[in-house]
């Protein structure tokens, strides 16, 4: 049988000590308290608490950096990895878990034909997160209608929709999304939920959601 050497598992007292600095100063960093949120805000589709808040403090964020009005905000289900944000004081490090990947915001310019894709792509799945700004009604796992900004869904209309690098490239079988005209916000999606964050805190408020039928399955 192979011997392995004792030093080849044990932990190296060495490195060990030299990371603990590191450790100690990241472990601080991520327990900051940025703020409380009233209520558990739990993930879930057709629609949730948590879809609900992270797309409109992205829609918020977005135009803030864009400088320009956004039509909506799109966000993935798998983007957002913990299956609630629980009541009480929120982390730094509860956005890392939220949000791990550094996905970039970006604006997307689509047009009718592209966008009834997105939508059908999201009813296949049986929702998605919009901003408050969309209503979706799926039946049959395909789109019954959608309105935005109390508007019907119009053809001969280009819209403006702010979502992660991740899907612009073409990321959850978006794949038609990858040629289209787009602005690079240059912020992470983590760090303008972190900002949003720490503004409503500021603002002496709490973070919350309501449910307003933004997706219905039929």
């Amino acid at each position: 049988s192979v011997q392995i050497e004792p030093s080849l598992i044990e932990p190296d007292a060495g490195i060990d000590s030299l990371i603990a600095p590191y450790k100690v100063k990241l472990d601080a960093t991520m327990n900051e308290i940025i703020g409380e949120a009233a209520q558990s805000l739990p993930k879930g589709r057709p629609e949730s608490l948590l879809g609900n808040w992270c797309a409109d403090a992205i829609h918020q964020k977005s135009e803030d950096y864009y400088q320009q009005p956004i039509d909506f905000t799109f966000v993935n289900d798998g983007g957002l990895r913990i299956p609630a944000l629980n009541k009480g004081k929120i982390t730094l490090g509860n956005m890392f878990e939220l949000m791990p990947f550094d996905n970039m915001l970006v604006v997307l310019e689509l047009d009718y034909e592209t966008l009834m894709k997105v939508f059908n792509q999201v009813a296949s799945k049986g929702g998605e997160h919009f901003s408050s700004s969309i209503r979706l009604i799926i039946k049959n796992q395909k789109v019954k209608s959608v309105t935005i900004n109390g508007v019907s869904f119009q053809k001969n209309k280009t819209y403006k929709m702010a979502t992660t690098d991740y899907l612009a490239n073409g990321g959850g079988n978006l794949f038609f999304l990858k040629d289209k005209k787009r602005a690079n916000l240059d912020k992470f999606f983590r760090d303008a939920l972190i900002e949003f964050v720490k503004e409503t805190t500021a603002q002496k408020k709490t973070i919350n959601a309501k449910l307003e039928s933004r997706v219905i399955v039929e």
